[in-house]
């Protein structure tokens, strides 16, 4: 088992390190400790000090010399399988790296090297795995958390950044900064834990980080670029504008970033200049989704719905799978209260789903029942008139899913509906109170507001006298008028205890509160 240091490679001084064992190599050719050696300083700068493939090239041709005297070399393995990945070629490190396992497989330097070449072979879980041996094996070396830190980056990018991998790669990432990287090393950390900071929402910490990288001249652009984003999170959009403009400086033809400049100009209201860089991205990439989402955002508030409805169509055409373009022009059809259309959009989603293949979650059907949830979502705010158009659509498929999903929009359309004429009859609870209307009240209590509901309870004595008449026939006297007085009152405390049930199955501050 390879000893856990500081350090799995050295750092300091690199340059005079790799001439000096140079000179003991060529005054001792056949000592294969200094033939080692040599190849982790050559690899510690080809692999963290900016040498790349060239320096990992050097140690590779060093480690083979080690190899021809002594094969079952496990550490000149494990080495020579990460100067492969080094230099970008995998497949010639899985037989050295497999050789290493079967000889010594309980090494951090080979784990290392095990994880590095997952990562680079896009098999992420596995790197995980591996780096995580690694840091159980050398805890104290800053290189493994890096790796897993960056390893575990990744792996959140590609899950759609789950906070508890984020974090976990936070976590790795903080203990490689205080394990004490070297200096090369410390610039690329600012940047990587500025991003978990902004995947996490954190934006005051990453602009922390990112203004520490803006101090490192090789990463001053890319710095520029996230301080931009980080001031657009923060809502500084003049910030962020100014700090989007340095970037397009060093590189003007970046229709991400000019996308975003439009995004920032369209928040604050400046929508002649949003179009002029939506039209700019879309001039150095007329896919850009971002930038067509942007534009056509931008026609909208200038007044021009038709225009806006374009580009939201040619962006579907081409990309049919764009949600965000898909959500703007069904919101548009719903602000102009084209109720026909939503209904037709719906049915022909719903029809279409069961002719496609099943997939999985990024699937033809997911996305088919995305698509349906926008038309819903849009319904919905339209009122309870669009439920016969949803019941409708529940016969052209047999998924279950789906039908659930329509199934439920309708009882929620039905349920405002029923929400808002329980509402209106709460307004005047004195003429209408009774236990009728409090079961109503019971049934529509997740749609009702707690001021509606608590305005409910508000019965006054001469309601109750005035319900002992006109919900009465004539009293033949005292007696049986006292007794119809009575019956209303029964009635009154039904109402208010049923409401009181319904405030409480509600669950809200408000409600608490009063009861």
């Amino acid at each position: 088992m390879a000893p856990s240091s500081a350090s799995l490679f050295p750092h300091n001084k690199l340059d005079w390190l790799i001439s000096r064992i140079e000179d003991k190599v060529h005054a001792a050719p056949d000592d294969p400790h200094l033939r080692l050696e040599l190849a982790r300083a050559l690899l510690s700068r080809g692999l963290f000090h900016g040498g790349g493939e060239r320096e990992c090239n050097r140690a590779f041709a060093v480690l083979r010399k080690v190899l021809q005297e002594d094969p079952a070399s496990a550490e000149a393995l494990a080495l020579s399988g990460l100067a492969l990945v080094g230099m970008k070629r995998p497949e010639g490190a899985v037989r050295y790296l497999d050789q290493a396992v079967r000889l010594d497989g309980e090494r951090a330097d080979l784990r290392l090297a095990l994880g590095a070449l997952a990562r680079e072979q896009g098999d992420l879980g596995t790197a995980v795995r591996e780096l995580e041996s690694a840091c159980r094996m050398a805890p104290d070396a800053w290189e493994t958390h890096l790796y897993l830190g960056r390893a575990l980056l990744d792996l959140a990018r590609s899950e759609g950044r789950p906070r508890r991998l984020v974090e976990r790669a936070q976590y790795h990432l903080v203990r490689a900064l205080r394990l004490g990287p070297s200096p090369d090393q410390q610039a690329p950390l600012f940047r990587d834990m500025g991003i978990t900071c902004m995947y996490t929402g954190r934006f005051r910490d990453a602009e922390k980080f990112f203004i520490r990288l803006r101090e490192h001249e090789r990463f001053r652009v890319e710095a520029m670029r996230h301080l931009g984003e980080v001031a657009y999170e923060l809502g500084k959009y003049n910030n962020a504008i100014q700090h989007f403009r340095r970037y397009l400086e060093a590189r003007p033809d970046d229709a991400d970033v000019l996308a975003r400049v439009a995004m920032a100009w369209f928040q604050l209201g400046e929508y002649a200049r949003a179009r002029e860089a939506c039209n700019q991205a879309l001039i150095r990439e007329p896919l850009h989704l971002e930038a067509r989402h942007a534009l056509g955002c931008t026609l909208l508030e200038e007044g021009q719905a038709n225009e806006a409805l374009r580009v939201f169509r040619e962006t579907l055409k081409e990309v049919p799978e764009h949600l965000p373009s898909y959500l703007e022009l069904v919101r548009t059809r719903r602000r102009g209260g084209d109720a026909r259309w939503l209904a037709q959009a719906l049915a022909a989603e719903v029809r279409q789903h069961d002719q496609l293949p099943p997939g999985g979650a990024d699937g033809p059907r997911a996305l088919t029942r995305q698509r349906v949830a926008v038309v819903l979502d849009e319904m919905r705010a339209l009122g309870p008139g669009m439920v016969d158009h949803v019941l409708a659509t529940i016969e052209h498929s047999q998924d279950e899913a789906l039908r659930f999903q329509l199934w439920e929009a309708a009882c929620e359309l039905a349920l405002g509906a029923l929400g808002a004429t329980t509402a209106a009859r709460l307004r005047a609870a004195g003429q209408h109170y009774g236990p009728g209307l409090g079961a109503e009240a019971i049934a529509s209590a997740a749609v009702l507001p707690d001021p509606v509901l608590v305005d409910g309870l508000s019965i006054e004595e001469a309601d109750i006298k005035r319900a002992a008449v006109e919900r009465h026939p004539p009293a033949a006297g005292v007696r049986e008028h006292r007794q119809h007085l009575d019956t209303e009152t029964n009635r009154a405390r039904a109402h208010q205890a049923m409401l009181l049930l319904a405030i409480g199955s509600r669950r809200s501050a408000a409600g608490k509160a009063l009861l």
